[in-house]
């Protein structure tokens, strides 16, 4: 099966069984937030697709208290976030790591990214292209492959407060 379906106009499934990614289309105001009183943490695990989740032309997408990390053995192939066309994404307080690239962002405005742990990526931390308005603030980003960020053609970037131009960072070497 396709976990239940082709989907509808606002969502598919691409792929098969272990194979699927969740495709979000056109929606507002979408919360993925994590139970305060859960013993366990609340945990999004990729399988073997590029990404877990794909959002495209959607507006107030928010993640809060959420792990994603691939399955064990598929790191190299998996990117949790992955945002087109997208207005108002927010991540607080979520943890991304053992994957290929944490969060791929195109053509977005308005991305807000706090006390988020973003470690052991192949590639990037987070890859910006196209993007505007973008604030990263108090995350933790270690032992990404080629750098914390890198941002492509984007405008009003700013890391704790300090403006970043175009290009690859490492955030530990900022004040």
């Amino acid at each position: 099966g396709n976990c239940g379906g082709y989907g509808s106009r606002r969502y598919r499934w691409e792929g098969m069984g272990e194979d699927s990614q969740l495709i979000i289309m056109g929606v507002k105001d979408i919360h993925f937030v994590a139970d305060p009183t859960a013993d366990e943490p609340t945990e999004l695990i990729c399988g073997s697709p590029p990404f877990i989740m794909e959002f495209r032309t959607c507006s107030g997408v928010s993640f809060e208290g959420i792990s994603m990390h691939a399955k064990a053995g598929n790191k190299h192939s998996v990117i949790p976030l992955d945002f087109s066309y997208v207005d108002s994404i927010s991540l607080s307080r979520c943890k991304l790591y053992d994957c290929n690239l944490g969060i791929n962002a195109s053509e977005c405005s308005g991305i807000e990214i706090s006390e988020t742990e973003i470690s052991n990526c192949e590639d990037n931390g987070v890859l910006f292209s196209w993007c505007d308005n973008i604030s990263l603030s108090d995350c933790n980003f270690n032992n990404c492959g080629w750098a914390d960020g890198n941002f492509l053609n984007c405008e009003n970037v700013t890391y704790n407060n300090t403006p970043l131009e175009n290009g690859t960072y490492t955030f530990s070497n900022i004040a």
